[in-house]
């Protein structure tokens, strides 16, 4: 006997339009939700993305802007980012990339550090102030992969 068990993939790479896009849906299907890259493969880290990095122009311009000006109030965004990923219940897990020790290490200390007192209401003031970055920066999603899993 076999069973076919519906699945859904869906990459985020900017936290908001996955929980705009496709958390409501997939949890009225019983469908857990992976956040494949709460760091955007980079947009939201001070060393930027690669040079590859699919992302329209105008939305690789914004995150270096919040990077920027996270740095400039003394907050690292890409601490905020993971902060606000898994803060996020309506989403089952959430992968960051790292390739250092160090990296995991801090990022272990960001997200026992994102359920402390006080934390949420911080990052959520940084959040509310990098929204007018947001506005204007183009498209927030892009298509990856083959067309036909696109559509």
């Amino acid at each position: 006997m076999h069973y076919m068990l519906p699945m859904l993939q869906v990459t985020s790479y900017q936290g908001r339009v996955l929980c705009s896009l496709c958390v409501h849906h997939a949890q009225a299907k019983g469908v857990g939700v992976i956040n494949a890259s709460a760091l955007g493969m980079g947009l939201l880290t001070p060393g930027g993305p690669p040079s590859w990095h699919p992302a329209p122009r105008g939305l690789q311009d914004a995150c270096a802007s919040a990077v920027t000006m996270c740095t400039s109030r003394g907050t690292d965004a890409s601490a905020v980012a993971i902060a606000q990923a898994v803060r996020d219940s309506r989403v089952a897990t959430t992968l960051v990339g790292m390739c250092t020790p160090e990296e995991v290490r801090r990022n272990v200390t960001i997200v026992t550090g994102a359920f402390a007192d006080g934390s949420a209401e911080r990052d959520a003031g940084i959040v509310d102030a990098l929204k007018p970055l947001w506005q204007g920066a183009g498209p927030v999603a892009w298509e990856s992969g083959l067309l036909q899993n696109n559509q």
